[in-house]
């Protein structure tokens, strides 16, 4: 698939059904299911697409988005 490698930015909605995945969304809603711990719940994150398992990507992190400043 052509998406293979690619980086994307992705959303850290929740635990997956699978132990130990995280899962995420694109901004474009693919769902990608990544390894982390659940302190990452919440985060934009920086991943590159590893695999597919049909409509579902698996992806490796490969950066975190900084946080941004509080208004003051």
């Amino acid at each position: 698939m052509g998406l293979i490698g690619a980086r994307r930015e992705v959303l850290v909605e929740k635990s997956a059904r699978r132990g130990g995945l995280l899962q995420s969304r694109t901004r474009d809603f693919k769902t990608v299911m990544i390894p982390g711990d659940v302190s990452l719940i919440g985060k934009y994150l920086q991943v590159e697409l590893t695999g597919t398992t049909g409509s579902t990507f698996l992806g490796q992190v490969v950066g975190q988005r900084a946080a941004l400043p509080m208004a003051v």
